[in-house]
């Protein structure tokens, strides 16, 4: 597992530097100018965001390959609360790459309210 919390602007990690299986977390980029992940990752990858408007704007991870036309924005798989849920299936076999791209302030509301109402009984 690798968590990229930086402010680079070139990636810090791309498909050379991981192993089958593996899982990868972006949550540092937070400007469209700023890009952790390869294009090469991300292409190979299950991709999942926490919220697809804000990681397609918010974010240069997804919009760099996107605008470079290596990649659409219909090949992200969903959004996490889609897995959460079970609408969507997580990871499908060992060997899969999987990427997770968050904009950090909507994770975090996410899992406030879970904890909330996790604490009043729902579940």
């Amino acid at each position: 597992m690798i968590t990229t919390v930086t402010t680079s602007t070139t990636p810090v990690v791309d498909l050379d530097d991981v192993n089958p299986g593996c899982h990868i977390d972006a949550v540092g980029a937070f400007k469209p100018t700023m890009q952790e992940v390869g294009s090469r990752l991300i292409i190979k990858a299950r991709v999942v965001v926490d919220s697809l408007p804000a990681c397609l704007e918010e974010t240069g991870d997804l919009p760099v390959p996107v605008c470079n036309g290596e990649y659409e924005r219909n090949e992200i798989f969903g959004e996490l609360g889609e897995i959460v849920t079970g609408e969507k299936q997580g990871r499908t076999d060992a060997g899969q790459i999987t990427f997770f791209e968050s904009v950090v302030s909507l994770l975090k509301i996410w899992l406030r309210r879970v904890w909330g109402l996790s604490r009043c009984g729902y579940r």
